[in-house]
């Protein structure tokens, strides 16, 4: 009877275990199963998506591609088709007949005229080849907006990956804290250890605990701050895939030299726009030049005045015409010169642009250099440091659980290991995200 009971009481054990679990993963269920999970890539699309600026640039893109197309198409003779039905009351002059008349008439006309230009200075040529670079130039404007959105969410993607670490570390050393507490209160009933013990490990779980809170603010600020960027409602539950961050090694990448472009898009696109900018003058120097244009045309007309069929009225009536015409430029109250000189100017500004821009990515990747290095060898020696930290911890927490050390060497030891493990962390991220702006923009 007593081994029904033992057997009994076992079952019942087990079934709370089981039926906790059960509780636990239904939980999980809940909590994570309507939570949306992104990779580091899904957040950069979905920001491209969602930023207004990106949108703007590809209207732009569009209206800059018409605009070429407009261009090209000036090659194309004009067609012009009119045709004309006019009522005359009193005297007027018959088209049809050229006899001055005053009677009621109607009067029927068309004419179709085609004319093409010759000759214009280059003016077409020149506006056609400015708007093609400006559309070209429009491509790696939208390629430099792609990577600076790219690089900000990678960023904040590794600082949101980096705090949750972080509150994981805290978490886990303030459990420990806490269960420390537990014991020291135990053996001070027993009048092991003073009162000052512990108040010592008290005041080092509010340490934790404000350190804890400091890391969930962040997390959430920069939740919140994703959020905007990706246009996500604020109410909306999101997850994370960290699972190739977590096994990318910083390593691997401090001992590799990548080879890069020499431009950058945002040069490309500055040195498309000083091309453009070049057919711009050869644009306002062409209207100095005459304009020559050669085209021809027919016109008909008929009235209702004479008795003869429409039909035959229009063929008696048909006047053909074939013409040269020269427009010779000869004032244009100095126009020309000023736009000249306008479009000079700006050529200049976009030369100096570029040196800039050339200036500002020389010395930036001589500054990325100097810091991947000192990254590099901290990060080495933070990898040392956190292993040897460790050992001390692990025996610290042993010798002072046997009362061989007290409980500032315990601490002293502790908290060593804390903060080289959540500085190891921090560079980690740093470390990463360097490796992304260096593959796309160094």
């Amino acid at each position: 009877m007593k081994k029904t009971k033992v057997y009994i009481s076992f079952l019942s054990k087990q079934l709370l275990v089981l039926t906790i679990a059960c509780f636990m993963f239904l939980c999980h269920l809940n909590i994570y199963g309507q939570s949306n999970i992104y990779t580091l890539e899904q957040c950069i699309e979905m920001a491209k998506q969602a930023n207004p600026n990106i949108k703007a640039n590809k209207i732009n893109q569009e209206i800059l591609k018409l605009n070429y197309q407009a261009a090209k198409n000036e090659y194309l003779p004009t067609v012009e088709a009119n045709i004309r039905r006019s009522y005359n009351w009193g005297l007027f002059i018959d088209p049809a007949t050229n006899v001055l008349s005053n009677f009621s008439s109607q009067v029927y006309s068309g004419s179709l005229y085609s004319e093409i230009e010759v000759f214009n200075g280059g003016r077409i040529y020149h506006t056609a080849e400015q708007n093609r670079l400006l559309y070209e130039a429009s491509g790696f404007e939208n390629k430099a907006l792609d990577m600076q959105i790219g690089l900000e969410i990678t960023q904040l993607y590794y600082k949101i990956y980096t705090t949750k670490q972080l509150i994981l570390n805290n978490q886990t050393q303030l459990n420990r804290s806490r269960i420390l507490l537990t014991k020291v209160q135990k053996q001070m009933a027993l009048g092991i250890v003073s009162k000052k013990d512990e108040l010592s490990i008290a005041t080092d779980i509010s340490a934790k605990e404000l350190k804890l809170l400091k890391a969930t603010g962040d997390y959430n600020i920069y939740i919140k701050t994703l959020k905007a960027k990706l246009n996500i409602e604020d109410t909306t539950d999101i997850a994370f895939n960290f699972d190739n961050l977590s096994a990318e090694n910083p390593e691997r990448f401090l001992f590799v030299k990548y080879i890069k472009d020499s431009l950058s898009p945002q040069i490309k696109s500055l040195a498309f726009q000083l091309e453009a900018n070049q057919h711009a003058i050869k644009v306002a120097q062409s209207a100095k030049y005459p304009i020559l244009s050669i085209g021809g045309g027919f016109t008909t007309r008929s009235s209702n005045l004479i008795q003869t069929e429409l039909n035959t009225q229009f063929s008696n009536n048909l006047s053909k015409i074939a013409f040269f015409n020269l427009k010779i430029p000869v004032f244009n109250k100095n126009l020309n010169n000023i736009n000249i000189k306008r479009q000079q100017l700006y050529t200049q500004f976009i030369q100096y642009k570029m040196e800039n821009m050339k200036y500002t990515i020389k010395n930036s990747e001589s500054t990325e250099r100097a810091e991947l290095e000192s990254m590099k060898n901290t990060y080495l020696k933070y990898q040392e440091q956190l292993a040897l930290y460790k050992q001390q911890y692990e025996l610290a927490e042993k010798a002072f659980e046997l009362g061989t050390i007290n409980f500032y060497e315990y601490q002293f030891s502790k908290n060593n290991y804390i903060d080289i493990q959540n500085q190891a962390a921090v560079l980690r991220c740093e470390i990463l995200y360097k490796k992304v702006l260096w593959e796309k923009y160094l």
